[in-house]
């Protein structure tokens, strides 16, 4: 008989089943946003659960494309990185828009030990990675993208845009006019396409109203902190958009066994002091389309990146395995409708 999913595995299947509906509703108005609003963007990102863009932009799931990493850590050299940073570009090259990047390093401004331990909660080195990185991707691609860092303040879900002629905070911005936004986004980015600075005017107009939001209603110390359940590793997981619930590792890092120890850590530390019946999970997933990867291989990779991660949390978790309490899944996602499929019909305690 089959057993029924853990709560948490089936949690993540009601939130996939409910954004896949919501992404296929929302084609229409992606369309729209998208010929008023034509430049590509996307994120680095770290792989803390509590950066979401969507939540803190009002951007809908499939606006801006994420790549994320173990502190944001992502370099120009690695191939896997730098052939799908390439692959997006040349789709805004085709579409005939811009492209750019956000290169995001994060903090928290009540307690340093809440930003990215990825850094060892070091803010400025997690800005000049940044910035290096920005660099890099300046050169690589030219007139193609233009990458800009922006800092993240987790308390107050707070964006700081850092131009080569000033900053934007999203703090300074909030009551302000979309012109007075653009205002600002045009004195910072002087050497930025017109049509990007007026294409990210709504999200930091957006995020100013997040901001001011969550200074009239700020969310209690425990909330501030890591309380995620989930360690997802692979791509497809732009729809899984709940603050605080998954690490994201993306499959490109090449030290991705040192960041599925770290987010391991993390996990583990989440649910310490928590009742027998709390789990946290592992959950692979690979998008397959078409053209692009097909069905076979995204199962293939799926399998793989599981087995890879259970192997790696078993030999740097092993307290944590061995009460059961740690679980597994795989899956591989459909990228039109961001639709899961789980592989092997049944999610499964990790097999150690």
């Amino acid at each position: 008989m089959t057993r029924p999913p853990h709560p948490l595995h089936a949690r993540l299947l009601d939130l996939n089943r409910t954004a896949s509906e919501a992404y296929v509703a929302a084609e229409p108005a992606r369309r729209r946003a998208r010929a008023k609003h034509p430049t590509f963007v996307s994120c680095i990102k770290c792989m803390d659960g509590r950066l979401s863009l969507p939540t803190m932009t009002g951007v809908p799931i499939g606006m801006i494309k994420p790549f994320r990493a173990m502190g944001g850590r992502f370099e120009a050299y690695w191939p896997g990185f730098l052939s799908r940073v390439r692959g997006w570009v040349d789709g805004a090259q085709e579409a005939g828009a811009h492209a750019t990047m956000l290169i995001s390093y994060h903090h928290s401004e009540s307690q340093p030990t809440l930003g990215c331990s990825g850094w060892g909660f070091d803010k400025e080195a997690a800005r000049a990675h940044a910035a290096q990185l920005r660099d890099d991707l300046a050169l690589v691609f030219g007139d193609a993208l233009s990458p800009i860092v922006i800092g993240i303040e987790t308390d107050r879900d707070a964006l700081t845009l850092h131009g080569v002629a000033g900053d934007v905070g999203a703090r300074t911005l909030i009551g302000a006019s979309d012109e007075e936004v653009r205002a600002a986004l045009d004195a910072a980015l002087p050497d930025t396409a017109d049509e990007v600075r007026r294409d990210l005017t709504p999200l930091f107009a957006a995020n100013a109203r997040r901001v001011a939001q969550l200074i009239a209603a700020p969310r209690e110390t425990p909330a501030l902190g890591h309380a995620e359940r989930v360690l997802a590793i692979g791509q497809g997981f732009d729809w899984l958009t709940p603050e605080n619930l998954a690490l994201i590792v993306d499959d490109a890092d090449p030290a991705l066994a040192r960041s599925v120890e770290v987010a391991a850590e993390i996990l583990a530390a989440n649910v310490a002091d928590e009742g027998d019946e709390e789990a946290v999970t592992i959950f692979a997933s690979v998008t397959y389309s078409d053209p692009g990867i097909d069905k076979r291989q995204a199962e293939v990779r799926a399998r793989g990146l599981q087995r890879f991660a259970e192997r790696v949390v078993a030999a740097s978790q092993p307290r944590l395995v061995a009460t059961g309490r740690f679980l597994s899944i795989a899956g591989v996602v459909w990228s039109p409708s961001r639709r899961l499929e789980l592989l092997d019909g049944q999610p499964r305690p990790t097999p150690w």
